[in-house]
This record gives C-alpha cells, sequence and structure tokens, in this order.
C-alpha cells in the first residue's frame, strides 16, 4: 500500500518555497513521518511544523534573486 500523509501550508497567505517543498519530501523520508504537519509557519501549539533549512537553493549560483523569503 502506498504512504499517504498530509499538511498544510501557505498559511496566512505566506508564501510555499522550493526549500519548504524539500522538507515536505525529507519528512517523506523519514520511517514515521509526521501526518497533517504545518509547513512555512511555527505552529507552536500543536509542534507540526516541518523544519527547513532557509539557505537552500535551487537557483544556481549566478542568478540574483530579489525576494524575500522573510
Amino acid at each position: 500500500m502506498p504512504r499517504v500523509i498530509g499538511g498544510r501550508y501557505g498559511l496566512s497567505s505566506k508564501e510555499f518555497t522550493p526549500t519548504m517543498v524539500k522538507a515536505v519530501f525529507d519528512e517523506m523520508k523519514k520511517s514515521q513521518p509526521k501526518n497533517h504537519f504545518t509547513v512555512g509557519i511555527n505552529d507552536d501549539v500543536s509542534h507540526t511544523s516541518l523544519e527547513y533549512d532557509p539557505n537552500f537553493s535551487v537557483e544556481k549560483d549566478d542568478v540574483v534573486a530579489l525576494y524575500s523569503t522573510d
């Protein structure tokens, strides 16, 4: 049977970046991934947030981005 997990992203109009996509795929690789996770916000109530590396980039080194991930 395939493994199915679910989560929420883009809450309160937050961006959903490639870094956050990587966090979801990294979570799916775990033997016991979180189900009903959140990504992109700090869920300090139910502690379901996925950690992600804000320095991860899919851009080449010579690309200059004019946006902020804050």
